[in-house]
């Protein structure tokens, strides 16, 4: 089994003073990575690497493997901007250290492995650096943590759950791949969905055949001769009209409107001729 670690970095700013910036995501959820600032002291050699073995207020034995470095301009610039020409200093003009390494869990860590803090340093100005940008403001970070290549000799097992940022190949597959039982009810309710939305599409585009009414005598208009409609003569072909919706009982049939065109046609070609009308006489002229 593999033992896992995960990156610290103690370190003052230009303002402020020594203080926790990195830490285990399992010590700052309980509220213990400010071990790490009371145990660690900065050394006189500059990544010479050091093994704490210490214990939490809660009972779990950690190891510690911390190393000093010397921040310099390279280290605080950000990618793609050039350095600046002299190293940072804080307000005293004293230059600024880092106190990196990692933390694992158990006791017993041998000397580490060059790649191990290597990751650790690269971690850690990482965070120093938005550390810089806004000291006040800034709150600790939790490290990701990563298999160690350095030997343990005791290493204390951890469920997955204190062990926050570690993603093995399994946990990979497990989270990202869903299983075939979900599969198959996603499927099942994306048709199911479908079904219901080509249903409802129907219903609002179907239209319903205008009624037809059944036929209702009109009044001849007195001194007027309406031509009859002849039948239409059966074409192939042409489906019969519907039968006409009886009026219900009870209510009287609305009688046809007046087709005032119709009318007007109608006199056009049957003019009034005034032959017919009747003549005034004088007598009747006086009479009125």
């Amino acid at each position: 089994m593999s033992a896992y670690a995960w990156p610290f970095l103690v370190a003052r700013g230009r303002r402020l003073g020594y203080r926790t910036i990195l830490a285990p995501g399992f010590l700052i959820s309980a509220g213990e990575h400010g071990i790490l600032d009371d145990t660690v002291v900065p050394d006189t050699q500059e990544d010479r690497a050091t093994v704490v073995e210490t214990q939490t207020s809660s009972g779990h034995r950690i190891s510690i493997v911390h190393a000093t470095h010397l921040v310099t301009a390279e280290d605080v610039a950000e990618p793609g901007t050039a350095p600046a020409e002299r190293a940072p200093r804080d307000t005293h003009s004293r230059p600024l250290q880092l106190i990196y390494g990692f933390v694992c869990a158990g006791g017993g860590a041998a000397p580490p492995d060059p790649d191990d803090l290597r990751i650790c340093r690269e971690a850690s100005l990482s965070a120093y650096r938005r550390f810089l940008a806004d000291e006040e403001a800034f709150r600790v970070e939790a490290g990701h943590g990563f298999a160690l290549r350095s030997h343990v000799r005791e290493p204390e097992e951890m469920t997955r759950s204190s062990m926050p940022g570690i993603e093995t190949a399994d946990t990979a597959i497990s989270t990202k791949m869903p299983s075939r039982a979900g599969v198959a009810i996603l499927l099942v309710g994306a048709v199911t969905l479908i079904s219901v939305v080509i249903l409802a599409m129907m219903r609002l585009t179907a239209t319903p055949e205008p009624a037809i009414p059944c036929p209702t005598p009109t009044a001849a208009v007195a001194g007027q001769t309406l031509p009859a409609k002849q039948p239409a003569a059966g074409k192939p072909g042409l489906k019969p009209k519907q039968s006409c919706i009886p009026q219900p009982p009870g209510e009287k049939p609305q009688p046809k409107k007046l087709d005032i065109m119709f009318l007007i046609k109608h006199f056009q070609k049957h003019p009034i001729r005034h032959d017919h009308a009747p003549k005034v006489t004088p007598h009747a002229r006086l009479r009125a």
